[in-house]
């Protein structure tokens, strides 16, 4: 059977999915695409061959999936594929059962397949991980009518979020639980949301400085044994007696560190 010559192009899912993209990441993503309905998926010795840069292949990689073979797809691109072979085979058995002389069993005009399903669930269309996905699932608002406006500030939270399909996720759900459904409220969630990571993220060095500092303490407790090292340094390096840190003369850890590294810095002398 020959090659399927076309594809359903759904043009403002395109815009939608490109929006952030250049002209030179458009092109390299486009043919990528062409070349994946005709061929099934794409080497990456062939996408290089379409990009040039590796640093232009990494801005559009996050478009594609690895298959076990170690060649590349898109999965929506794969779907309609798919989609589009069945209906051509519902066609093609239509017409064999019209040629055939059987016409009792073609079915009605009425619920003949159409070239596009219109009843098919716009969920199919709308890859589940994107910010269009989990606004759709949550709003019930498809991106087709997005108007360019909330589309720009929809990609331009998605990029807030560093792509991170759980925190986009999260943003959604909070809106639907506070009864919330506008851009300006998941941005103001996707802000604070990262204000408290930063805060965790503060207090985590801050809670590890104090633990570094209680164990240096500890090593550097005054003991007879780290007297006695001092005196031998002390002697061997010649070193006045006055320098040498007496351990009974410290009360703190931390009177006894200063002297240490008075001491330390006596001997390179």
């Amino acid at each position: 059977m020959a090659k399927d010559p076309a594809v359903l192009f759904y043009y403002q899912d395109f815009l939608v999915g490109t929006a952030f993209f250049t002209n030179e990441q458009v092109g390299a993503y486009q043919r990528i695409l062409c070349w994946q309905y005709d061929k099934g998926s794409v080497s990456l010795e062939d996408i290089m061959q379409i990009c040039k840069t590796e640093k232009l292949w990494l801005s559009i990689k996050h478009k594609f999936k690895m298959d076990p073979d170690g060649t590349w797809f898109n999965e929506r691109a794969r779907e309609e594929k798919i989609k589009r072979q069945k209906h051509k085979e519902k066609q093609t058995s239509n017409a064999n059962i019209r040629w055939s002389g059987n016409a009792k069993d073609m079915p009605k005009p009425e619920v003949a397949l159409p070239l596009e399903d219109e009843d098919e669930d716009v969920n199919e269309n709308v890859n589940r991980n994107s910010p269009e996905g989990m606004m759709f699932r949550s709003w019930g608002k498809h991106p087709k009518n997005l108007s360019i406006g909330e589309n720009n500030l929809l990609q331009k939270i998605w990029l807030l979020t560093g792509e991170d399909p759980e925190l986009m996720r999260y943003a959604f759900n909070e809106s639907i639980r506070m009864n919330k459904k506008s851009f300006a409220y998941i941005r103001t969630i996707v802000e604070n949301k990262l204000k408290e990571r930063d805060l965790q993220k503060v207090k985590k060095k801050e809670i590890e400085a104090k633990q570094k500092k209680i164990q240096e303490a500890r090593e550097l407790k005054p003991d007879q044994e780290t007297a006695k090292i001092f005196k031998e340094i002390s002697d061997s390096m010649k070193v006045k007696k006055s320098v040498e840190p007496k351990v009974n003369d410290y009360k703190s850890s931390a009177a006894y560190l200063k002297a240490k590294k008075e001491f330390e810095r006596a001997i390179q002398r």
